[in-house]
C-alpha cells in the first residue's frame, strides 16, 4: 500500500502479507472523499463508510526477456535525463 501525497514524511509503504484483510474507515467534516484503485477507478464515497480490501485472486503474469534489465534500462534514462539538463 502506498500512500499518495502524505501530510508527513513519516508515512512510508507498507508490505502486507496476501491472505490480509484491510479495513479502512475515514471519519471527518467532509461528506465524502475519493478512493483512487490503482490509479485507474476512482470512486465518491460517503463520510463513515467502511471499505473493505482483500486478494482478488488474480495474478500478474511477467514476461522476462533474456538481455533485457529492466533497472539496466531506467537507471541509463535517468542519467541521460538529467545530464539533459545541466
Amino acid at each position: 500500500m502506498t500512500a499518495i501525497s502524505p501530510h508527513t514524511l513519516g508515512v512510508r509503504n507498507m508490505v502486507i502479507a496476501g491472505e490480509s484483510q484491510i479495513t479502512v474507515q475515514v471519519k471527518g467534516d467532509v461528506s465524502s472523499y475519493n478512493l483512487s484503485v490503482d490509479g485507474q477507478q476512482n470512486f465518491n464515497i460517503d463520510t463513515n463508510r467502511t471499505i473493505e480490501i482483500t486478494d482478488s485472486g488474480h495474478r500478474a503474469h511477467i514476461v522476462r526477456l533474456d538481455g533485457y534489465d529492466y533497472f539496466d534500462v531506467l537507471r541509463k534514462k535517468v542519467v541521460y535525463k538529467a545530464q539533459d539538463t545541466y
